[in-house]
Parts: structure tokens; C-alpha cells; sequence
């Protein structure tokens, strides 16, 4: 029975957050088919929709999508590569006090 209280006791969202988080959603919706060349070009701009929601890619043509297709493997190297490179600088700090320790004990 108090769960119940504690679920009608919360305050409703108000309706002016759901109008910026409806706007939100539609300005993000609406950047993606925006400059296509731009984005195509610079792949920080272009950013998958964290929500799911891929309506936006009906209103692209093939051409739009085929030049955006061809761009994901440069994008996709360029994620693999800044990947790799954070792994290694957070891998070498522990790698160098792995061998420094092997050395403190090889002097004992």
C-alpha cells in the first residue's frame, strides 16, 4: 500500500519540459538532414540518435544515403583509432609500474 502512495505522491512532469524535450527531439531530428556534405565531411558533427528513433532516414535519398554509408568507414577507422590510443595511454602507467616492480624485486 505505500508503494502506491509513493507513485501518486510524485509530482507530474510539467508540460513546459515536455514542450523543450519535444523541441529538442525535433531540432535533433531535423540537424540530420541538414548539409550533408558538411557532415559527411567532418565526422564530429554527425551524431547517431541516442533515442533509437531513425524516422529521419525516410526522408533522405539514395544518393544521401550511399554518400553517408561511404563516409562511416573513414568515421569508423578514426573512432578505432582515438580508441586505441586512449587504451594505450591509460595501458602504458600500468605496464611502467608492472616492470619497476619487477626491478625492486630483482635488487633484493
Amino acid at each position: 500500500m505505500d508503494v502506491g502512495r509513493e507513485e501518486t505522491m510524485q509530482p507530474a512532469k510539467p508540460s513546459f519540459l515536455e514542450y523543450f524535450e519535444q523541441k529538442e527531439k525535433e531540432n535533433q531530428i531535423n540537424s540530420f538532414g541538414k548539409n550533408v556534405s558538411g557532415q559527411t565531411k567532418n565526422s564530429s558533427d554527425w551524431k547517431v540518435p541516442q533515442d533509437g528513433d531513425y524516422e529521419f532516414l525516410k526522408s533522405w535519398s539514395v544518393e544521401e544515403l550511399q554518400r553517408r554509408l561511404s563516409a562511416l568507414d573513414p568515421m569508423m577507422e578514426q573512432e578505432i583509432e582515438e580508441i586505441r590510443q586512449k587504451y594505450q595511454s591509460k595501458r602504458q602507467p600500468i605496464l611502467d609500474a608492472i616492470e619497476a616492480k619487477k626491478r625492486r624485486q630483482q635488487n633484493f
